[in-house]
């Protein structure tokens, strides 16, 4: 590297791409063969897609963070945590996973990976993911003079970390006063004096004490440490809340230059993005494109990253039955997988809402949504608060117990299906998976669902209501929705 300010390019180049290189036309090819299609669109995997497309502000904050962090000492950004917040899906992990990869590759940094609910969950638990980190890295070491390839990737830790979580620790010697200052000190004394970055997955699953201890020890530990710590939090939209639950006191994160500290990630691809994605990754793959369906497909994802991926790789399962070829017709064998996964998806998520007795309450939001399109204004809080009230007041299994507006709401957020893109209350608020509303709008509808059918025209006498209150006669729908 030949200056300090190409630190954050050098890591981000090959991420950046929009073209593939060699290498990875190669690994692509190779995986496809092989029958690995999530390690080439992976859909929940946690691995990196080829093309990680329309995430250029994400990247772009995480590289001021990176440049801070190994500038510390020579008047760099004051950034040193950014927080990585949005619906479920929309690749946090995958970027995560590419920001490691990078960093190991570059050898500029140190990096820890933990999980919020099992790295976070305690003080001690913290300290023994770290304990446990240290004695991977002593393994690493004496393996490498014996082995030219295998074990763990450098600075991976696995014992409590995201691709490891809930297995017992290895027994370490702990630091005697047991803090998270003292085995944050521990493992910079063995990391040849780099700095150190912490990627926490799921944070929304750390407990509020030790998140907070957490940072107020980064900001503590940052006045004048030579050996500088950042850190990168990730999870569903309700981290925030973890977040302003805690007992941080790092007034540097909470109350200053917060838009350089939170990095939401919506379902917001565009169409080229999503086709480029497709058709460059299908390509290198050595599959050929026919049929005139993936402009279909393609609407029909949304702009989440989640179906993007699971739509190219229903493509890899067909090409690889047909002579490498990916037939794109709608109601063709790709649509029907790809609308499977699709109907999978909505199926698990209408579970969890049902369990809760909040069906109502999604109803209300997507019938909200629709009409706020229409007229293209932004939800606020307040209707938010109406439509999910109306839902409580009116859910379809009356007998059943009622969460609180709080809880109901708190629910919606770490689901991912209603999330503030600026993490504060007075939004603009948006739906985390749009097309699932318009399922939970389907299944209302449905004769045989007996309760929710019942439900429906008070349900929609609420929202008929509420338009005609904020003059909106022109959109209201009728009340007679039955098919």
């Amino acid at each position: 590297m030949s200056s300090k300010e190409q630190i954050a390019e050098s890591v981000f180049a090959e991420v950046l791409s929009t073209s593939l290189s060699e290498q990875k036309r190669q690994d692509i090819r190779i995986n496809y063969r092989a029958g690995r299609y999530e390690q080439v669109f992976p859909a929940s995997s946690g691995f990196v897609p080829p093309l990680l497309v329309g995430r250029g502000e994400q990247i772009a904050q995480l590289s001021t963070l990176i440049d801070g962090v190994c500038r510390h000492n020579q008047g760099g950004s004051s950034v040193l945590g950014v927080v990585v917040h949005g619906p479920r899906g929309t690749g946090k992990t995958a970027l995560l996973s590419a920001l490691q990869h990078r960093l190991d590759h570059t050898k500029l940094m140190q990096t820890i990976s933990l999980d919020g609910d099992h790295g976070l969950a305690s003080v001690e638990r913290f300290i023994g993911s770290l304990s446990d980190y240290m004695e991977k890295r002593q393994q690493e070491t004496r393996q490498s003079h014996s082995e030219t390839s295998g074990g763990v990737s450098a600075g991976v830790l696995k014992g409590g970390a995201r691709h490891g979580r809930h297995t017992s620790l290895i027994s370490t010697p702990l630091p005697q006063d047991k803090s998270i200052q003292s085995a944050i000190r521990s493992v910079q004394r063995r990391s040849d004096h780099k700095p150190l970055l912490i990627l926490v997955d799921e944070a929304h699953g750390a407990d509020p004490a030790v998140l907070g201890e957490f940072m107020n020890t980064v900001q503590t530990m940052a006045a004048g440490q030579k050996q500088p710590v950042g850190f990168v939090l990730a999870g569903t939209p309700d981290t925030l809340d973890v977040l302003r639950d805690s007992a941080c006191k790092a007034t540097w994160f909470r109350d200053r230059g917060q838009e350089k500290r939170f990095a939401p990630m919506p379902n917001d691809l565009s169409v080229e993005d999503c086709q480029q994605a497709i058709v460059k990754t299908l390509e290198a793959a050595g599959v050929t494109i026919e049929g005139d369906g993936l402009a279909d497909m393609l609407a029909r994802c949304k702009g989440s990253p989640y179906f993007l991926q699971v739509l190219g790789e229903s493509a890899l399962q067909w090409a690889s039955r047909h002579g490498d070829t990916a037939m794109f017709t709608i109601g063709g064998e790709i649509d029907q997988a790809f609308e499977k996964v699709m109907q999978d998806r909505y199926q698990t998520v209408w579970a969890d809402v049902e369990s809760k007795n909040l069906s109502g309450c999604a109803r209300q939001l997507g019938c909200l949504w629709q009409q706020m399109e229409k007229v293209d204004q932004q939800v606020n809080p307040q209707l938010i608060k109406v439509a999910i009230k109306s839902g409580l007041a009116n859910a379809p299994y009356q007998d059943e117990g009622r969460l609180s507006f709080v809880e109901a709401h708190m629910h919606f957020k770490h689901l991912g299906l209603l999330w503030s893109i600026t993490g504060y209350d007075s939004g603009p608020w948006s739906l985390g998976l749009p097309s699932f509303f318009d399922y939970v709008e389907a299944k209302f509808h449905e004769p045989m669902n007996m309760a929710h059918h019942a439900a429906l025209p008070t349900l929609q006498a609420d929202m008929n209501a509420l338009f005609k209150q904020i003059g909106w006669d022109d959109l209201d729908v009728p009340t007679d929705l039955a098919r």
